[in-house]
């Protein structure tokens, strides 16, 4: 009888023994995945990945509606962020940019700040670029 010290026990689904391998004949990784079950049992249940969305934009306007709508407390961010299908991340940051722009944010750069740098080419001191159009 050989050596279960390097054996692997094999279940089905119901939790009964079908048989034992051994995990000396068989390939490294297939050893391993063996040799850990919490690992193997997690990789079966691994959720194909979803491609990702392609980028949108939105208005400022729009953006002004949902944080208004997360403000008023009625709904939380992520239920305003699943109504509009947007993500939750995205809705925060629209949340962070408004306390900014109302000047009780956390000191990060203001739309209108920004709006000026982008306009000078990204230098913000001594810009004395205009429109010429």
């Amino acid at each position: 009888m050989p050596d279960h010290s390097d054996s692997a026990s094999l279940t089905d689904s119901g939790g009964n023994a079908r048989g034992e391998i051994d995990t000396c004949t068989l390939s490294m990784p297939a050893a391993r995945a063996f040799s850990n079950s919490s690992r193997s049992t997690a990789m079966a249940s691994a959720k194909p990945m979803k491609m990702p969305r392609p980028r949108r934009s939105f208005t400022a306007e729009f953006k002004a509606e949902i944080v208004e709508l997360c403000e008023r407390g009625d709904r939380s961010v992520g239920q305003v962020a699943k109504d509009f299908d947007l993500t939750q991340t995205a809705v925060r940051e629209w949340l962070k940019q408004a306390e900014r722009d109302a000047g009780t944010g956390d000191g990060g750069v203001t739309s209108s700040e920004r709006t000026s740098s982008r306009r000078c080419g990204g230098r913000t001191v001594g810009c004395a670029k205009t429109s010429t159009s």
